[in-house]
């Protein structure tokens, strides 16, 4: 079952370059919408005689949403997986099994299914025949199933290495009041990520 593990190994292996380049492209959106912001906020806090100090706080919360979303940029290799696997985390202590891999679920199957097999030929191949045939059956099934979880868990991990790292660049809207659903949208898809694997 090394198989799975050679599969996601390779999706890694060619996603991993993404990561910078996404953060690049996030961090450059970041700077334009930013300045757009601080802009827009200065404008409207000169405009205004009547109540600057009521503007000068809008700009100065702007500047700390601002800077909170940099942050976010900054420590987005640390901070996203980190959310994504604390889920995985809250999965394994409900389920009191630690962390497995395709190939372990594939594993399992194996064995489940080398078990059905032992127990239908202790029977007495010629004796018991119907039961051996639909022990063998049973076992072909029971290793189908297997594989088939373990080809979902590949294609889920595949799938969300791509959203959570390809998704970065949604980071850099988090710049701009009119722009930060799409940040707060990708935060979304990294929970839903995470309760996936959990």
């Amino acid at each position: 079952m090394d198989i799975f593990e050679s599969i996601i190994s390779q999706y890694n292996t060619a996603i991993g370059s993404w990561e910078t380049t996404a953060i690049q492209l996030a961090s450059r959106l970041f700077y334009v919408l930013a300045g757009i912001q601080l802009t827009w906020a200065g404008i409207l806090w000169m405009l205004n005689h009547n109540d600057p100090l009521y503007h000068l706080t809008e700009f100065i919360k702007r500047i700390m949403v601002i800077a909170f979303f940099w942050t976010v940029i900054d420590q987005a290799g640390t901070w996203i997986p980190a959310i994504v696997n604390s889920f995985r985390g809250f999965g394994s202590e409900m389920s009191g099994i630690s962390f497995f891999s395709p190939g372990d679920v594939g594993s399992k199957g194996m064995a489940i299914a080398s078990t059905l097999v032992h127990a239908a030929q202790q029977g007495g191949f010629l004796e018991k025949f119907a039961g051996a045939v639909l022990g063998v059956i049973v076992a072909l099934i029971v290793v189908l199933a297997f594989i088939l979880v373990a080809i979902e868990m590949v294609l889920v991990l595949i799938g969300s290495k791509i959203i959570l790292i390809g998704g970065l660049v949604m980071l850099g809207f988090g710049a701009t009041q009119w722009t930060q659903d799409f940040t707060q949208k990708y935060f979304v898809a990294c929970i839903h990520v995470g309760l996936k694997l959990m």
